[in-house]
């Protein structure tokens, strides 16, 4: 490595590689072929990446791939350095959020089913369709075992605590796959789960706390900032840590992106299955999904532009571990004037260990 170079190693581990190695042409052994299985999965990826090319315009079709398929190969590199620097990068990829949208719309689709045994079987064999589609990666592997786990207890009336499912899910990936233990993507996958499982409830409680939510949207809006914020405790210093990177304003940025981009998902699979019967049904939709990414890309290009929006280099480990410690520190305060309280304290020591890194540095 250079000085200022690329860390190639920590790249491809953040693409779940495995193992890198070379070799000479001649060396190169063709052992066996692709099983059957795999054949069929490559074959509907290449057929949606058709369907996609087709419908989609070209500013938007490197996005629609990325969220249905997990091919992110079509996303250019300034729109990858603007969601990188805006906090919303897991939104290129599919990820646990967005198994866990197509999770709600099977739910909401196979409600009607009356026999709770065939809803539970179509429910896995649709979201382990879509989880081999996708890639298999394991945040995506992750979020469907949990998706499974919470179905199954509902079928026995069980009340499913996120955090233990979490673990039971960790366990049994551990278990079939060990190797997930150096990916960095299970570890931002779990890390993110885990923030939002031990600390968005007390988040929520602060802002109903402090601001009326006497309608839907208000509380939809406050459940989507906590779940951001819940998130980022965790996950903003391992990614700092992995990438010297930290986006402070990711969790206004997610609020917008995320169920922008999730609804242009569901469109964008609607766009796919309607071409197949009706092309001028799926352009429709097509046509849809396309306004929203474009809306989700503004969105982003200008979070990313706004003046202290990240912090690169070693300062970010340390703004992301006072960003979170002071996130638990307010939001845990159980009256106005002492989140005010804390709020200014925190502002001051973060102000004042800033100015004392900078100058030893």
């Amino acid at each position: 490595m250079l000085p200022r170079e690329m860390n190639e190693r920590l790249y491809y581990s953040s693409l779940d590689v495995q193992w890198l190695a070379s070799a000479a042409a001649p060396r190169i052994a063709l052992l066996e072929k692709v099983t059957s299985s795999q054949t069929v999965i490559e074959n509907v990826r290449s057929g949606i990446a058709d369907d996609v090319q087709r419908l989609f315009p070209q500013d938007t079709r490197g996005l629609a791939l990325a969220l249905v398929t997990g091919d992110r190969t079509g996303i250019d590199a300034e729109t990858r350095r603007s969601f990188s620097l805006a906090g919303t990068a897991h939104i290129l990829s599919v990820s646990g959020l967005h198994v866990g949208v197509i999770a709600l719309v099977l739910l909401i689709l196979l409600a009607r089913l009356r026999l709770p045994w065939l809803r539970f079987g179509l429910y896995i064999t649709l979201l382990v369709m879509y989880m081999l589609l996708s890639g298999a990666q394991p945040s995506i592997v992750r979020a469907t075992v949990m998706a499974i786990l919470v179905f199954f207890a509902s079928l026995h009336q069980r009340e499913a605590h996120l955090f233990n499912v979490l673990c039971l899910a960790v366990f049994i990936m551990i278990v079939v796959t060990p190797q997930d233990i150096f990916s960095i993507g299970f570890y931002l996958s779990v890390a993110s789960l885990a923030g939002i499982a031990l600390v968005y409830e007390p988040i929520e409680a602060f802002f109903h706390r402090f601001i009326p939510a006497n309608r839907a949207w208000q509380r939809s809006v406050i459940a989507s900032l906590s779940v951001s914020l819940s998130a980022s405790i965790i996950v903003g210093p391992l990614v700092a840590w992995f990438f010297s990177l930290y986006s402070v304003i990711s969790p206004l940025a997610n609020l917008v992106v995320v169920p922008v981009t999730s609804l242009g998902m569901i469109y964008t699979f609607c766009a796919v299955l309607a071409a197949q019967v009706f092309e001028p049904v799926g352009m429709l939709f097509a046509f849809s999904a396309d306004a929203l990414f474009r809306c989700a890309g503004w969105a982003t290009t200008f979070a990313a532009s706004l003046p202290g929006a990240a912090v690169h280099g070693e300062m970010a480990l340390w703004v992301s571990l006072g960003m979170s410690a002071a996130t638990v520190y307010v939001c845990t305060a159980r009256s106005g004037r002492l989140a005010v309280f804390r709020g200014s304290v925190s502002a001051v020591v973060m102000v004042l260990a800033g100015a004392l890194l900078y100058t030893t540095s």
